[in-house]
């Protein structure tokens, strides 16, 4: 299941992580039921495409964090989520080359759940 971290991809002030942190909670029993579902099925392109980004985005905040990112402060966060907001481009090309990882692992998983 993903954790709430990997859903953050804008800036937040602390106020705006409580209360997504919050819904996050309200609904997890919904997400868990949908991931169960959604394990049976092959991912469209579009969801590869988002998984590449989010990946390339990790990728970026780990190069630039420099430690763990759970170890950061919310005001660390927030500049590095600005940081990375500049990055738009690169976060687009370094996504476009990880298209090919994700559906790699994406295929391993469907080969895996048939065995």
């Amino acid at each position: 299941m993903l954790s709430f971290k990997d859903y953050l991809e804008e800036i937040l002030t602390p106020a705006q992580r409580m209360k997504k942190k919050a819904a996050f909670r309200k609904s997890a029993a919904k997400r868990r039921i949908a991931i169960k579902r959604a394990k049976f099925k092959k991912a469209s392109p579009e969801k590869l495409k988002q998984r590449a980004r989010k990946l390339a985005i990790k990728n970026l905040k780990q190069k630039y964090a420099k430690k763990s990112i759970a170890d950061l402060t919310n005001a660390e966060k927030m500049a590095l989520e600005k940081r990375l907001e500049k990055k738009g481009a690169m976060i687009d090309r370094i996504a476009r080359k990880l298209i090919k990882v994700v559906r790699k692992k994406e295929l391993e998983r469907l080969r895996k759940k048939d065995n």
